[in-house]
């Protein structure tokens, strides 16, 4: 019984360890840069800006967190890395610029 006890844990922690997604050193560098750029383009008085390495979230959709100003948002990326949708996690983050109220703002 021990045994099989300790072959299930055993096969879970394979299982989830097998299921986390890499991506490649082009696309991690591409979905930071989109990202970037979309707080950068967006958001006015962005002083210092962070970002992570996307991991895919548990809908399947990868995304990057990070922190602007110190403050944490989390970015999701469509299928071609472009910002599918945004959540700011703080009500201190710096506020959307008036222009890209109704639209998102690419530069």
């Amino acid at each position: 019984m021990k045994f099989i006890r300790i072959y299930t844990i055993v096969s879970l922690i394979l299982l989830v360890g097998c299921s986390t997604k890499e991506y490649s050193e082009t696309t991690v560098r591409e979905a930071q840069a989109n990202v970037t750029s979309y707080i950068e383009n967006n958001y006015a008085n962005i002083e210092t800006l962070t970002v992570t390495e996307p991991y895919e979230a548990e809908m399947g959709i990868m995304t990057v967190d990070g922190k602007a100003n110190g403050e944490a948002f989390s970015v999701s990326l469509d299928t071609d890395l472009m910002v599918a949708g945004a959540a700011i996690q703080s009500e201190q983050f710096p506020e959307k610029k008036e222009e890209c109220l109704e639209r998102l703002c690419d530069d």
